[in-house]
């Protein structure tokens, strides 16, 4: 009789759970798009898995956790945007469309991830540090390319990120569109600023 290892069933035991909560990470972050944060709730996500209403709080302390596990990935997939701007695989000026084109299309994750959160969540958010250290980096790599002019790649970062941030929310508010009263989108309000930076 074949028998499972200890570490094996750890093993075994440790993918379970990280399949588990991906799953519900994924079926909150479906619900979010739906219906916004009120639509999330940690029984409405184990329904949409299929598990008991008793199973997120083996993974999540509340719905904060939860929403916060939402942000938390789509923080990391902005850094994954910065990496690659530090890397020379792509252009600041194109990672900062993309930022602002994935905004507008989910905004409530756009909402989520840069609204206000409680200290207690905000302690958790790790990947909000780290998503803006790849991109002071990236600010960093793209003045060395000849991207944008000498100044503090700190200020410089945080200038251009509450720009694209506040471009794609006035984007999403109905005051920004070609055509518009404004004549431009979100996008071309982003490559203004590389473009003024960037003159003499």
């Amino acid at each position: 009789m074949l028998t499972m290892s200890t570490s094996a069933r750890n093993s075994a035991m440790r993918t379970f759970m990280t399949d588990t909560r991906t799953r519900l990470v994924e079926a909150a972050a479906a619900l979010l798009d739906k219906g916004g944060p009120a639509a999330v709730t940690l029984r409405a996500v184990a329904g949409t898995v299929g598990l008991s209403h008793n199973a997120p709080y083996r993974h999540f302390k509340d719905k904060d956790m939860l929403l916060a596990a939402i942000a938390e990935r789509e923080l990391v997939q902005s850094r994954k945007k910065w990496q690659a701007v530090f890397d020379g695989r792509m252009s600041l000026i194109n990672a900062l469309r993309a930022h602002v084109r994935w905004a507008i299309e989910w905004p409530e994750r756009f909402r989520l991830t840069y609204g206000p959160w409680p200290a207690e969540v905000r302690a958790a958010l790790t990947a909000g540090t780290d998503a803006k250290l790849a991109f002071v980096a990236a600010v960093e790599a793209a003045q060395a390319r000849g991207e944008l002019p000498p100044s503090e790649p700190e200020r410089l970062a945080r200038l251009l990120l509450a720009t694209a941030n506040g471009a794609a929310t006035q984007s999403l508010n109905g005051h920004l569109a070609r055509g518009g009263k404004w004549d431009g989108d979100a996008e071309d309000v982003v490559a203004d600023l590389l473009d003024f930076l960037n003159r003499d």
